[in-house]
């Protein structure tokens, strides 16, 4: 079970973000898209910087749960998003929201040009954040190992973002972020340069902290922010006799081991559905819409049983109530995981990445964990079983667990300060 702690065994203070001056009461200028003040004790402005509205469901709930959280303990303060997708992400998160980008970006596609656009978004950053008391990064996987972006993957936005904010002496918190366990050399250093600038840092699990050195003496390891939503919407202890599915859009470096992974779920979802059960598919990004769609196309082909095609991509509470009328979900998505250990449904989880394995073991789920490179139909099936024979006890453990995780988070968050530390601090 996760517990409130440091990375190793420290002082719960949190000595950093106790050295932060409070607020000037004079406001500052208003930036055009961010909510104004009419009055000299204005109410406090913090920021949400993430992925948000760009059709990952994680990230949409991520932004969702801090919102919850900020209000918990300041229910007057202004939030705003500062996304890559500004109008979907006030779409999805229901405030207003500013662009990371800068507006100014050019075409071209050599190094210098590259270069110059990065600095532009620098100073759009810069811009944004000078009017905001605090600035929060919640939860995502802004530290996680992505192919194919620039050499410095996300974590470039997030050391653009400590800059910004270390230049306008703005707060800077990083809270349950989540990453992965060995990062390629750039990437790494980019986050650790990154990770010197917050006054508060939480990850999502060890591996995290542990892979851009986090500091024993401050750092936190928390669950997913997300834990710290409440559902009211639980699994039933009677077998509905559905299982669902979470095909992702997977993209190993082999391809054959996509292609083996796509069949060897179309050929689960074909048994399951010749069993006289019922196969339900889950989207948990708007990504995964084409594999799904294969998945469901060839089980159809072979199957006289019940399919049913995914349903369009929506809200992260959908999902809980879609997951709830599981008996079984086969997941490959994080959230999607998250989600089903908030219904209390169990989980057979095919791991892509590290952080679907250490989640596994935080709900205490690690022997119906398998790697996506390795999956069998056969042990996928065999899991299936274990699962649908062992759901009383798995309930009950994950209505245990995901309890314990709510109260740490909100515990953690509380306790941080995180919402106090507003305006100009010291350097």
């Amino acid at each position: 079970m996760i517990r409130n702690r440091s990375v190793n065994a420290g002082p719960p203070a949190h000595p950093r973000a106790a050295t932060a001056r409070s607020a000037a009461s004079r406001a500052r200028p208003s930036k055009p898209g961010a909510l104004s003040s009419t009055s000299a004790e204005r109410r406090t402005r913090i920021a949400l910087f993430g992925d948000f509205g760009i059709g990952n469901m994680g990230n949409d709930a991520s932004g969702a749960a801090m919102i919850e959280l900020v209000r918990a303990v300041a229910p007057d303060c202004e939030i705003t998003a500062i996304s890559p997708a500004p109008d979907r992400a006030t779409v999805s998160l229901g405030i207003p929201a500013l662009p990371i980008r800068s507006s100014h970006q050019s075409a071209a596609r050599h190094f210098f040009s590259k270069v110059r656009n990065k600095l532009l978004d620098l100073a759009n950053l810069v811009s944004i954040v000078s009017h905001f008391d605090t600035v929060i990064v919640p939860g995502t996987g802004l530290l996680e190992r992505v192919a194919g972006r620039l050499p410095g993957g996300d974590q470039t936005w997030l050391l653009l973002l400590s800059i910004a904010c270390q230049m306008k002496r703005v707060p800077l918190a990083w809270f349950a972020l989540g990453g992965s366990d060995a990062l390629p050399a750039m990437q790494r250093l980019t986050a650790v340069a990154a990770s010197r600038f917050p006054h508060y840092r939480s990850y999502r699990d060890q591996a995290t902290a542990s892979s851009i050195g986090a500091r024993a003496r401050t750092d936190r390891v928390v669950p997913d922010v997300v834990f710290s939503s409440s559902f009211d919407v639980l699994s039933s202890p009677d077998s509905t006799g559905v299982v669902g599915l979470s095909v992702i859009n997977y993209e190993p470096e082999d391809p054959q081991a996509r292609e083996r992974y796509l069949e060897v779920l179309a050929d689960v979802a074909q048994e399951i559905s010749a069993s006289g059960r019922r196969v339900r598919f889950l989207l948990g990004d708007r990504a995964d819409a084409g594999p799904t769609e294969w998945v469901c196309g060839h089980a159809m082909s072979s199957s006289s049983g019940d399919l049913d095609p995914a349903l369009p991509f929506g809200a992260f509470a959908d999902m809980v109530a879609a997951v709830a009328e599981c008996d079984v979900v086969i997941a490959s998505r994080y959230h999607v995981i998250v989600a089903s250990a908030l219904a209390a449904t169990p989980i057979v989880a095919l791991a892509h990445a590290h952080k679907d394995v250490a989640l596994m073991e935080q709900l205490g789920l690690t022997e119906t964990v398998l790697h996506a490179e390795t999956i069998t139909s056969q042990k996928v099936l065999e899991l299936v079983e274990r699962c649908s024979a062992s759901r009383s006890e798995i309930r009950h453990r994950l209505v245990e667990r995901t309890n314990a995780f709510r109260a740490t988070a909100l515990r953690e968050f509380s306790q941080s300060g995180i919402t106090s530390i507003q305006g100009r601090v010291s350097t």
